[in-house]
């Protein structure tokens, strides 16, 4: 199969593996021959370089990086592109903001197959209501096997329990890092943990040093990604921005009272992240908030579930100090992860939606 693959890939994307991954393994793949276009790069002449290329592949596919942020496409590739007839795939990325945009340019593509980090029905609902094509759901990333592997034995590590991240934008409705991350960082002395938590921007680490991290810490702290709602309109997201712009002194818990609460038709839009799934494939045990993770992931089976209120603190530390629990916890993730959730294993399942697509 003939794929001619669009991304963008800028400086900061190097800390965010599923910018990088996707491409390494449609390229590596058996049944496949790849033609990749950076957009990012050599934009000169780019477009009159397409519209000879376009017909010679059999589907063309737009990876996150294409429209994350911002739509890295010009209105007139977009016209060269709508116009061409064959199979079209687009990866969904930040499917919490600049939705209304992102659903017309794949009008306007003519896209037949959106890949969603969400596993919801309900929001594959939405997209299919939207445009009329088919959906279908998998995590931003897979395990990638050349860099996450465990090289320290589990449970023998220096640090007892590490993160890295950065606070999300109000707008997601949560703001359960910060939650998390100052409530170890309070009571580390108490709970008798080394720990090594940092919620800072320099603190991104590249792929490298994220798999080095994680081969040092026993444990890290998580929560799922994405937003407590999914829209397809920016509604609550907008209305929130305008209400900070109005009233910029509001604390999150008033924003929380006015946009969030109460809202029990919403769709949910917390998903599992190429984080959790690293975290596995380094068998390091994972000390989550509780949640769906996309259906993959199951409390006190793959991670130990932490209350979102913390009161159940007391019964995750007497399960952390026994070993040999956690090593069966980091075993099952292992192979949650192996099983279901490899690069390899995503590729070939987007390869065959993609084939089935008449």
């Amino acid at each position: 199969m003939r794929l001619l693959i669009f991304s963008t890939e800028p400086e900061q994307g190097k800390t965010f593996s599923y910018k990088l991954n996707w491409l390494h393994y449609f390229k590596q793949h058996p049944a496949l021959k790849c033609t990749f276009t950076d957009l990012s790069k050599n934009r000169s002449g780019l477009s009159s370089r397409l519209l000879l290329s376009l017909g010679g592949h059999d589907a063309l596919v737009f990876m996150h990086s294409v429209f994350s942020n911002s739509n890295c496409l010009s209105p007139k590739l977009a016209g060269l592109i709508a116009r061409r007839k064959c199979r079209k795939a687009f990866f969904m990325g930040n499917e919490y903001k600049l939705m209304p945009a992102k659903v017309e340019l794949c009008r306007r593509l003519g896209i037949d197959l959106i890949v969603s980090q969400s596993t919801q029905p309900r929001a594959h609902a939405l997209y299919r209501q939207a445009l009329g094509c088919s959906v279908m759901g998998m995590p931003n990333s897979g395990l990638d096997r050349r860099y996450f592997n465990a090289v320290n034995p589990p449970m023998e590590r220096p640090v007892d329990i590490g993160f890295r991240g950065t606070d999300g934008p109000d707008y997601l409705g949560h703001r359960e890092r910060r939650e998390l991350t100052e409530f170890f960082i309070r009571r580390e002395g108490e709970l008798g943990l080394k720990t090594d938590i940092s919620m800072e921007q320099s603190g991104r680490l590249n792929v490298e040093d994220w798999a080095r991290f994680l081969n040092n810490c026993n444990a890290v702290l998580g929560v799922e990604a994405g937003s407590n709602f999914f829209e397809l309109t920016d509604e609550t997201r907008l209305k929130v921005i305008e209400y900070r712009k109005k009233f910029p002194d509001t604390g999150f818990e008033q924003l929380r009272e006015l946009f969030f609460d109460n809202r029990p038709d919403a769709v949910y839009g917390r998903m599992i992240a190429s984080r959790h799934i690293e975290a596995a494939g380094t068998r390091t045990l994972q000390i989550l908030f509780e949640g769906e993770y996309g259906g993959f992931l199951q409390g006190d089976v793959h991670y130990l579930a932490l209350k979102k209120d913390f009161s159940n603190i007391g019964e995750v530390m007497e399960r952390y100090r026994d070993k040999d629990f956690c090593r069966q916890i980091i075993e099952n993730a292992y192979r949650k992860v192996l099983d279901s959730l490899t690069m390899e294993k995503l590729v070939d399942d987007f390869i065959g939606t993609l084939k089935s697509l008449k």
